[in-house]
């Protein structure tokens, strides 16, 4: 297969699954009214992965007013809460609401029985190859992309 067939190829087959995966993942979320997105915020509140809108911000690398579009969503739906800090009256802190912690288990359940089967129909091993390709593809292309260090190495 030459350079032009193989881009071809594989913009073909990026396009197809990216979409597949989207859909599938929106799925599991769609009967919440939730966006990926929102779900991913709702579990990383839950598994402490953050708490305020900067460590959202550094954790899904998306910018501020974006996120905070996302927790107002999340907020209008009362699956969070934020509070303010007693220590730092500027700082906001971020929790899930006693309907959100129930939301955000029903979604992993669901996310979870899909990737369970995606797992039995092409096996672990290959999950596992597709998830290091794909961390690659991140740390070595796209991230540096974003940090503006992109210099065109072949």
């Amino acid at each position: 297969m030459n350079s032009n067939q193989l881009s071809n190829a594989f913009t073909d087959i990026y396009f197809k699954t990216t979409k597949g995966m989207a859909n599938l993942l929106q799925n599991a979320t769609a009967e919440f009214h939730v966006s990926f997105e929102q779900y991913q915020i709702l579990r990383d509140i839950a598994h402490k992965r953050a708490s305020n809108l900067t460590e959202l911000v550094q954790l899904r690398g998306v910018t501020k007013p974006a996120i905070a579009r996302q927790l107002r969503t999340l907020r209008s739906l009362e699956y969070i809460n934020q509070t303010t800090a007693t220590a730092d009256h500027r700082r906001h802190v971020l929790s899930l609401t006693t309907n959100g912690v129930q939301v955000e288990k029903q979604i992993e359940t669901a996310l979870n029985r899909s990737f369970n089967q995606l797992t039995s129909t092409i096996g672990e091993g290959e999950v596992q190859t597709l998830t290091t390709i794909l961390e690659h593809i991140n740390n070595d292309v796209l991230q540096p992309m974003r940090d503006g260090n992109n210099t065109n190495q072949s």
